[in-house]
């Protein structure tokens, strides 16, 4: 804010620039603190909407479990078993999951487990993170 202050000050004062320096007024500072706090307000919003917290919170959890697990894949009912509870069906773990997949630490999807049933959704672990979190 004390950068934008300056700015305020120096574009009031453009003819005296090359004239005796001057302090910063205080107008030039109260103008600065709400171009700051507008820019702050607009920030937050962009980047936490309501219920993203909880969601990052759930997704580092998830990824807490995957971790801990050892396994570089894991079907989302095993994951979903793992983490006893804190979820209550495995599409309470959707949101989560899919914020580790869009950060790019785990991948989704459908593949036959053998007989007759249902394809099972795998998850499978990033090596990449696995390398980065060893160093």
């Amino acid at each position: 804010m004390a950068r934008i202050a300056a700015i305020l000050h120096v574009t009031d004062n453009y003819n005296f620039i090359f004239e005796e320096a001057s302090p910063v007024t205080a107008d030039a500072m109260r103008r600065a603190i709400a171009i700051g706090e507008y820019f702050l307000a607009t920030s937050e919003a962009a980047l936490c909407p309501s219920g993203a917290d909880s969601e990052l919170r759930d997704a580092k959890y998830l990824l807490k479990r995957l971790e801990r697990s050892g396994l570089d894949e894991i079907s989302k009912r095993d994951l979903h078993a793992l983490c006893r509870g804190k979820f209550g069906t495995i599409e309470d773990m959707e949101m989560p999951l899919s914020i580790l997949v869009d950060m790019n630490y785990a991948r989704v999807e459908k593949r036959k487990t053998g007989g007759k049933g249902r394809p099972a959704d795998i998850i499978s672990m990033n090596p990449m993170h696995k390398t980065q979190k060893n160093k």
